[in-house]
């Protein structure tokens, strides 16, 4: 758990958050396998506290068009329920306000991937992720979708919710609770 209490302009704290940096993961497919013409930083022009109990990820464009980002994980890989029990995982987020054509191409998301996946990054989706919320294109619209190669032939299952709900202009929190239909 963080509540992102550190002081306004600085890093997450590494003891519980490893930064991805570059355009993929060591050994993993190029622009993350999903042609992201960004690069990820560990700046804090891109990933920093705002004083306010609230941490920002940030997508700049600079002068020549290129761009940079954030992209954060645990350290911790062993998040389970207990047996026969559920787990909450939450997040509290403020979107970018963007429409239109100036909000294409953001893709904030908030997800969980299997422990398996680290060191082992072309093992994609068969090591599953499940996605909280993903705003695609700033449509102010949560997606969530759990990926895993389950179906014989498909990399991705079904979606298991759309259009959870329309968000908030503000912070909304967003989370997953319960045994998952795996």
């Amino acid at each position: 758990m963080d509540d992102f209490t550190g002081s306004a302009n600085t890093g997450v704290d590494t003891s519980k958050w490893l930064y991805t940096t570059g355009t993929s993961y060591p050994g993993g497919a190029a622009n993350f396998g999903t042609s992201e013409v960004e690069v990820m930083t560990s700046s804090t022009k891109n990933v920093y506290h705002d004083g306010n109990g609230n941490l920002v990820i940030e997508a700049i464009r600079d002068s020549s068009g290129q761009w940079t980002a954030g992209r954060i994980e645990t350290v911790r890989t062993d998040f389970m329920p207990p047996s026969g029990g559920t787990m909450l995982v939450e997040g509290r987020m403020k979107l970018p306000d963007y429409t239109g054509i100036s909000g294409s191409g953001y893709w904030p998301a908030f997800w969980m991937q299997g422990k398996d996946f680290r060191g082992n990054y072309q093992y994609w989706p068969g090591t599953g992720e499940i996605d909280i919320m993903e705003d695609v294109n700033v449509a102010s619209t949560v997606y969530g979708t759990l990926d895993c190669n389950m179906i014989p032939g498909l990399a991705r299952a079904e979606t298991l919710s759309q259009n959870l709900e329309h968000l908030h202009p503000d912070f909304t929190s967003i989370g997953s609770n319960g045994p998952l239909p795996i």
